[in-house]
């Protein structure tokens, strides 16, 4: 392995914290060259030394300034650590910088929007408001709310609500009044907030939580119930017994009847209307309509999906994480047909549960945000919940219509609601080759490492310090250059294997990728001296090895991709693992100007051919000049996932074909390769964008 030297790393380094620093660095450390002063100067100090109140640098903190409500929210998240959450606020999209606070404080009830629809995130918050947020800030920590009374000259400014959110808070020393010249108080509700305020609000409030004394209650003597006669105990289910179900008061019940054959429950199941599932024994097996997901059926397992039913080893296709929602097209008392992305395969009975049709609640979806980004909402239905919201894909493409929704379970083909076929989009950096060469520049990628680090600020106070991404702009650049693998694709995996740097393996075990980390032994990962290193590990055992060379053992395409085409296949077994990975190369691109997906877009290609297709190094069929042979490939749903191509040009061949000169999956020497658009019977190559 040739060894890679980290050239200019402090002057990266340097030149990346000097410039982050200009355009939106934040501190947390104030000192005695600040402009804190005046009587909320302790609250204030103690709100920046808690990481709550972040200054502007040079010892910047602005207590005069005026807060918004979504810097509100961020404070209040910082000081209750709260965990993410998700809104349906309209102007509220997920790329801006405090969305994550925003819908944190709505998601626990603290703060809501102006509307239904709107937060009004960009509006000053008023005084009366912060009182009204610190009221839901008790009651979220538990805190009795009693109130205690102040004669406000301007008392009948508030409404009965607020008096009394403001009355809560004064008996907590939260909020005070001001001195009128005749010695009376004022509130001044509708005057805005100012930081220094909303430091001293959030710190009284945090002072009071900390020395909150529940108070106790003597119990009401309960008398001794009357003993109920214990129900004889049901007879234990015959587990080798059939049953039909139904639905009633919104859950299965299995009927009387029993089963001795499959073949006996199956025919009175499709001959019964009511009947909606059939059980062998206490597993449910089949259903008439509805959806499957993935089981849990040992500790930290997987399902997996085969190519047929007689479940060999050899016949395995890809695996599909815990909870995770499946097409469910067919199933009996041997196996479960569903399809994993774009691949149609099938699982095991012990692998899969069934919703039916008429108890689904909620599913996977996609939604164009307002300002038209794509966004993928995924359902673990195992926890029955959105996790932390969607994730976005990139521009919606023009077929959809904003803040609609759209299903699909491979995220290329789109259909309607109503089941109707809505059109196909692939995401460019989800199906974009890792061949491909970034056209950003080191310090360039430092800046979205500073940009990507301080919207993690949030969640991770000292990420600006102490992340593991941290400069490593420099030697992606030169990895790029020694191994052909993008750099911004790198670091994308990195900033989603690692939670940006911050994560236990990559904090502990400089491990930037998960590398040994499997789904059931997440405390296990490989450790490294350095995070450099791992980024080697990455691209030579993982990128160039196994996953991108046709005669890799997991070799499927080299672009991030789906269950059916790319690295997401093998590598992880989230289904939209290669989804997220682009996400990142998407914000970066987005944040820095769009040099990868602009004018300097690739032209996108599948292949088209399920059997072998071969690559030359001339647009001629010649013995000599075969460079190497893609596999045969199921190509999936709507024959739509091939391997990923990048085309750089076309020419007629001497043989009257169009011929494709390619990116190459193999490793160098041989960068690019040809390959014909079509054979005598079939087309070995589509364009995709």
């Amino acid at each position: 392995m040739k060894h890679i030297i980290k050239k200019g790393s402090l002057l990266v380094v340097v030149f990346t914290l000097a410039f982050t620093m200009l355009l939106r660095t934040q501190t947390a450390q104030a000192d005695n060259h600040d402009d804190i002063t005046g009587t909320l100067e302790t609250e204030m100090r103690e709100a920046v030394k808690r990481g709550i109140l972040l200054g502007y640098g040079d010892g910047k903190y602005g207590q005069e300034e005026h807060v918004t409500r979504a810097q509100f929210a961020a404070f209040i998240q910082r000081a209750l650590s709260l965990p993410e959450a998700q809104s349906n606020f309209k102007d509220v999209t997920p790329n801006m910088t405090l969305a994550a606070s925003v819908n944190a404080v709505a998601g626990a009830g603290i703060m809501q929007g102006v509307s239904t629809e709107l937060f009004n995130p960009d509006a000053l918050i008023t005084r009366e408001q912060v009182a009204m947020t610190i009221e839901n800030a008790l009651i979220y920590s538990k805190m009795e709310l009693v109130k205690k009374e102040i004669l406000f000259s301007d008392a009948g400014l508030m409404t009965s609500g607020t008096k009394l959110a403001i009355f809560h808070a004064i008996n907590y020393g939260i909020i005070n009044g001001m001195s009128n010249d005749n010695g009376t108080m004022r509130f001044e509700p509708k005057s805005n907030a100012t930081r220094a305020q909303a430091a001293a609000f959030i710190i009284r409030f945090l002072t009071a939580k900390e020395n909150y004394v529940p108070p106790v209650v003597n119990p009401i003597p309960v008398p001794e119930p009357t003993p109920t006669p214990i129900p004889e105990p049901e007879p234990p289910i015959d587990t080798t017994k059939y049953y039909n179900a139904i639905i009633k008061d919104g859950q299965l019940v299995k009927g009387q009847s029993e089963y001795t054959t499959y073949v006996a429950a199956n025919s009175a199941f499709r001959n019964n209307p009511s009947a909606k599932a059939i059980y062998k024994g206490n597993e449910m097996i089949q259903i008439k309509a509805g959806l499957a997901y993935a089981k849990h059926y040992t500790a930290g397992s997987a399902t997996v999906i085969y190519s047929d039913s007689t479940f060999s080893s050899s016949k395995q296709v890809t695996y599909i994480q815990y909870g995770r929602e499946l097409k469910l097209l067919e199933s009996n008392d041997r196996y479960v047909k569903v399809q994993a992305g774009g691949t149609i395969g099938f699982a095991k009975q012990s692998e899969i549960e069934y919703i039916p049709q008429e108890l689904i609640t909620n599913k996977d979806y996609y939604m164009p945000s307002s300002t038209g980004v794509l966004i993928h909402f995924t359902y673990n239905h195992a926890n029955k919940s959105f996790g932390f919201g969607g994730y976005q894909i990139g521009p919606a493409p023009t077929f959809m219509m904003n803040l609609q929704k759209y299903y699909s379970q491979d995220g290329v083909n789109f259909y309607h609601e109503n089941g109707t076929f809505a059109g196909q989009h692939y995401p460019y950096f989800q199906y974009l080759s890792a061949r491909t060469k970034t056209n950003y520049t080191a310090d360039e990628l430092n800046l979205y490492i500073s940009d990507r680090l301080q919207t993690v600020s949030t969640k991770y106070p000292t990420a600006l310090t102490t992340s593991k991404l941290i400069g490593l702009g420099a030697f992606l650049k030169e990895v790029e250059s020694i191994y052909n693998v993008n750099a911004l694709f790198i670091l994308s995996a990195a900033m989603h294997e690692s939670d940006s740097g911050m994560s236990v393996n990559a904090q502990t075990k400089n491990n930037l990728f998960g590398i040994k980390v499997f789904d059931s032994t997440p405390q296990d990962g490989e450790t490294y001296t350095k995070p450099e290193d791992s980024v080697v590990a990455f691209v030579t055992r993982y990128v160039n090895l196994n996953y991108g060379p046709p005669t890799g053992p997991y070799a499927k395409g080299l672009a991030p991709g789906n269950k059916t085409s790319g690295m997401n296949v093998h590598y992880a077994s989230d289904p939209n693992w290669g989804a997220k990975i682009a996400q990142y190369m998407w914000r970066g691109d987005a944040l820095l100007g769009y040099k990868d997906s602009g004018v300097n877009a690739k032209q996108l290609a599948m292949t088209a051919h399920n059997g072998v297709i071969n690559v030359r190094s001339t647009p001629e069929v010649r013995p000599e000049n075969l460079l190497f042979t893609y596999k045969a490939k199921d190509l999936g749903v709507n024959n739509s996932f091939g391997y990923p191509l990048v085309i750089l040009e076309e020419t007629i061949g001497t043989d009257g074909y169009t011929w494709f000169k390619v990116l190459s999956d193999q490793n160098p020497p041989a960068d690019f390769g040809w390959i014909r658009e079509k054979d005598a019977n079939y087309t070995l190559v589509r364009k995709i964008k």
